[in-house]
């Protein structure tokens, strides 16, 4: 187990199977230019297939909202959602990440 700051890259010699970023990558804390270079430097820091869990607890519902992704051969792939899942799905997929 590692922590590390979002913005912050896994050396390519240690790629991660997981990584778990609940209550911190969300519009209230980030830009959408910040929360892209959040999203690649996760991207990055994946093995192929590696899991990347993301949402947050949202005080009016008191609910988890989670989006569970795969790092796929061409971008990420949505494995599962929970309540109405992160709400930096969009940005996922729109790829910008895969430089």
């Amino acid at each position: 187990f590692a922590c590390r700051s979002v913005f912050e890259r896994t050396p390519a010699e240690h790629p991660c199977d997981v990584i778990r970023t609940m209550n911190i990558l969300n519009h209230e804390y980030f830009s959408k230019p910040q929360l892209e270079e959040a999203i690649a430097a996760i991207f990055a820091s994946m093995r192929p297939g590696g899991v990347w869990i993301v949402g947050r607890t949202l005080i009016e519902d008191a609910k988890n909202h989670v989006s569970l992704f795969r790092r796929g051969p061409a971008g990420w792939e949505l494995l599962e959602r929970m309540g109405r899942g992160s709400e930096v799905e969009e940005l996922a997929f729109a790829g910008s990440y895969r430089s």
